[in-house]
């Protein structure tokens, strides 16, 4: 599993990335992250039938696609509902 991180100074994204401990298919542990990163925590890709990859969890967040954001940001600014 590849992951990048955007928001370190100098931009780094590969060499400040946490890395993914494979423990079984579609499943693994982040071996190395930041201590705000989830270290230790389990990571999965979440898939749909067709096994192409929807979504990730990275410990506690759940990383979604941009259209899948948007949606659900558009979703909620019409039904009022407040963060």
């Amino acid at each position: 599993m590849l992951t990048a991180s955007l928001g370190c100074a100098p931009f780094r994204p590969f060499l400040d990335a946490r890395e993914i401990a494979i423990e079984a298919p579609n499943r693994g542990r982040i071996a190395k992250a930041s201590s705000f990163n989830s270290p230790s925590e389990a990571a999965r890709p979440v898939c749909d039938g067709t096994d192409c990859v929807e979504s990730v969890w990275l410990g506690g967040p759940h990383v979604v696609s941009e259209a899948a954001l948007r949606v659900e940001m558009l979703a909620r600014c019409a039904s009022g509902a407040k963060p």
